[in-house]
C-alpha cells in the first residue's frame, strides 16, 4: 500500500494519490491479476458522532482502517473520501473467497466495537465492483462501487452487494425521490392523510392513523413503498416524521377549537429517530408547543424496532411513555416478536400486520393461533388493533376472536384531512352501523 499518508485520522493517502496508484497498478498488472473496488461506510455513523463524540468516532474510523485496509489480503491501496466513506482497491484470486473475507471483516469489526458503542448496532455497508475493463475511468469504477454500497444500506442481513448495471438507474431514481421530498418539505407540499380506526360493534370512529404521500414533478402520486425506503436509507425519514407530527398536532388543536370530539391519532416514528441525542425529549418538546392534551397522540413503532439496539431504544421508548404518549407496536406478526419478551416491552397497543391477519384466516390452525394471541393480549391489558381489513367476513372473524378495533379499506382508505373532518367529525350522523352484534 502507498505510504504517502495524508489523512490525519486514518493515515491513508488522499483520493488523488489513491487514483494515481490504482491507475498505475491496472496498467501494469491487469492482464495477470483480478481486481475489485470496495466502497464502505459505517451504518449510523452520524449518530456515533452525536452520542459518543468526535474523538470516539475518529477512533472507530482508525480501527476500521487498520482492520480492513492494513491487512495482507490483497489490499493494494485505500483512502477515506470523506466522513466514514472509504474506497479500497484489492486484488483477488477467487471472488467467493473474497466475499467471505469481507464478511469476516464485518463480523470482526462489529464484535470488536460492540462494547465500546453499546447504544449503536455497528455494521459495514459494502459495495463491490469487480473490474472487467482496464480502460474504464477510476471515477466511473468508484461510482459503481458506491452505487452498490448504497444498495446495501438498511439491510443488516447483507454484508456486501455486487454492482450490476441496472443499479445505476435505481440510483438516479433514488436521487429524484430525495429531490422531490426536499422540494415538497421546503414548499409545505407533503400530503398528510388520515385512515380511520373503527369499533366493530358500534361502528364508531375510535382513532386514526396519519400517513404521508408525495407528488412528483408531474403531479403524480407517489406511494410510501416507493419513497419511504429511500428516505430511510438517506436518514431524511426523520424530517418526514416530524413534519407529519406537526401537521397532526396543528389539526388536533384546530379541531378542539371547533368543539369536535377528537379521536386519538397515531403518528409513525422511524428507527432513525432513536439515534438522535435526547430523542424522547425532542419529540415531547415538539409536541408540547401545540398545548394539546397528550392523549390525542399515539406513537406507532414497527415491531422490528423493539428488537434492535434493545437497551438504548427501549430506554427511549420508556421515556416517551413516561411523558404520557401511548406506544403502539405496528406490524406485529412480521416475524420478530417472541411472546416471552412481549410482556416486558413498554407497549400499550399491539397492531396486527395486515399480512398476518389475512394469512390467519387461511386455515383452522392459523385461525386458532390468531385467536389465542388476541386473548393473551387482552388478558394482559394490551389494546389490540387489526389492520388491512377488507371484507365483512374478515371483520366477523376478527370480532369473534375478541378484537374490537379495526382499520382497513372496508371502512375507508387514507383520506385528506379536510375530507376526514367533514366525514367523521362535523357530520354527527355519518356513523356506520356495527355489523357483528
Amino acid at each position: 500500500m502507498n505510504k504517502s499518508y495524508t489523512d490525519e485520522v486514518t493515515g491513508l493517502p488522499s483520493f488523488d494519490t489513491f487514483s494515481e496508484t490504482v491507475e498505475a497498478d491496472i496498467k501494469a498488472h491487469f492482464s495477470d491479476t483480478h481486481f475489485v473496488y470496495v466502497s464502505t461506510d459505517i451504518s449510523n455513523f452520524k449518530y456515533i458522532n452525536r452520542i459518543y463524540g468526535y474523538q470516539k468516532a475518529n477512533e472507530l474510523l482508525e480501527s476500521l482502517s487498520k482492520l480492513m485496509y492494513d491487512s495482507d489480503y490483497g489490499c493494494r491501496c485505500a483512502c477515506r473520501t470523506h466522513s466514514d466513506h472509504f474506497i479500497a482497491f484489492f486484488s483477488y484470486e477467487d471472488s467467493h473467497a473474497f466475499e467471505e473475507y469481507i464478511e469476516r471483516i464485518d463480523k470482526s469489526f462489529s464484535r470488536k466495537n460492540a462494547r465500546k458503542f453499546p447504544s449503536i448496532t455497528l455494521h459495514l455497508n459494502n459495495g463491490l465492483y469487480f473490474l472487467n475493463n482496464p480502460n474504464e475511468s477510476i471515477s466511473l469504477s468508484f461510482d459503481k462501487a458506491n452505487v452498490a454500497r448504497r444498495q446495501s444500506k438498511g439491510n443488516y442481513t447483507v454484508t456486501s452487494v455486487h454492482y450490476a448495471d441496472e443499479m445505476f438507474g435505481r440510483g438516479e431514481s433514488d436521487a429524484r425521490v430525495i429531490a422531490t421530498f426536499d422540494n415538497a418539505l421546503k414548499n409545505d407540499n407533503i400530503a398528510v392523510l388520515l385512515q380511520p380506526k373503527v369499533d366493530i360493534s358500534s361502528g364508531e370512529l375510535v382513532g386514526a392513523e396519519a400517513l404521508s404521500r408525495l407528488y412528483d414533478e408531474n403531479g403524480n402520486l407517489m406511494y410510501p413503498d416507493n419513497f419511504i425506503p429511500v428516505l430511510e436509507n438517506s436518514g431524511k425519514v426523520v424530517e418526514l416524521d416530524k413534519y407529519v407530527l406537526d401537521v397532526v398536532c396543528k389539526t388536533i388543536k384546530e379541531w378542539i377549537s371547533k368543539g369536535y370530539k377528537v379521536p386519538p391519532i397515531s403518528v409513525n416514528l422511524s428507527r432513525m429517530h432513536f439515534y438522535e441525542k435526547d430523542m424522547a425529549q425532542e419529540i415531547f418538546r415538539r409536541f408540547a408547543k401545540y398545548k394539546i392534551p397528550i392523549e390525542y397522540i399515539e406513537l406507532e413503532l414497527t415491531e422490528s424496532l423493539f428488537f434492535a439496539d434493545h437497551e438504548m431504544i427501549i430506554s427511549e421508548i420508556s421515556k416517551l411513555r413516561d411523558y404520557g404518549f401511548k406506544i403502539s407496536m405496528d406490524d406485529f406478526g412480521v416475524g420478530y416478536s417472541t411472546l416471552n419478551t412481549l410482556g416486558t416491552l413498554p407497549v400499550d397497543i399491539i397492531k396486527f400486520d395486515k399480512g398476518f391477519v389475512r394469512s390467519s384466516m387461511g386455515n383452522d390452525a392459523s385461525f386458532q393461533i390468531f385467536k389465542s394471541l388476541i386473548s393473551v393480549f387482552n388478558n394482559i391489558n394490551y389494546e389490540v388493533i387489526c389492520e388491512g381489513v377488507e371484507t365483512r367476513e374478515q371483520e366477523k372473524l376478527i370480532f369473534e376472536c375478541g378484537c374490537d378495533t379495526v382499520q382497513g379499506f372496508l371502512y375507508d382508505r387514507p383520506i385528506k384531512i379536510d375530507v376526514f373532518e367533514h366525514k367523521y367529525l362535523s357530520d354527527k350522523n355519518n356513523k356506520r352501523e356495527g355489523c357483528c352484534i
